[in-house]
Parts: structure tokens; sequence; C-alpha cells
């Protein structure tokens, strides 16, 4: 591994994998009520699993040698995002039908009494 690119890559892999595992973990502290079940299970896993695929990483790219981490991590760390993101849909697509019939009434409303 003596490409400056690949270095460029490895480090960058490894960095953006802390990042993931540090703003799980602020999202988790700061907005833990706000977030459903799932949501905060799927940020959990994602946090703590991307960790753990740290070494692996590092450890495909030097000694090659393999880690504990090797055949799970990288799956938890999967799952989790995935637990996540249909979480946010969830979410997001349950707000958007209560928005839908909130905007409904308030026409029936308006029309009942004469506003349209």
């Amino acid at each position: 591994m003596t490409d400056p690119l690949d270095l460029f890559c490895v480090g960058g892999n490894m960095l953006a994998r802390l990042i993931l595992t540090f703003l799980s973990a602020g999202i988790l502290h700061y907005y833990h009520d706000r977030l459903i079940a799932s949501q905060r299970i799927g940020l959990g896993l994602l946090g703590g699993l991307s960790f753990l695929t740290v070494p692996v990483v590092l450890d495909a790219y030097t000694a090659n040698a393999g880690t504990p981490f090797d055949v799970w991590a990288g799956f938890g760390a999967s799952v989790g995002m995935t637990m996540f993101l249909w979480g946010s849909f969830v979410r997001i697509r349950a707000h958007s039908r209560a928005n839908e019939q909130q905007i409904h009434h308030a026409r029936h409303h308006l029309k009942g009494r004469g506003k349209l």
C-alpha cells in the first residue's frame, strides 16, 4: 500500500467511520426523545459497529491477519443504517399523512363556514 491514493482512501474510510460513530452518538444523546425505537436502535448499532469496522479496514490494507470483527461488524453497521433509514421513512410518511389529513379537515371546516 504505497500508492498515495490508497493511503488517502484507507485513511478517509477510517475517518468516515469514526465520524459516523460520533454523529450517531451525538444524535442519540441530543435527540433521543425525537426518534422512534427503530431509529434509536439503528443508530446505536450503526455507531457502535461502525467504530468496530475501523480495525477491519486498517487490517485489510496492512497485516491482513484478520480481526475478531471481520465477519459481523460491517454487517451489523449495515443493519443499523437500514433500521435507521426505515424508521425515518416510516416517521416521515406518518407526518406527511397527518399533514394531508389536517389540510383536508381545514378545507372542510372552512367550506362549512363559507370561507372557501
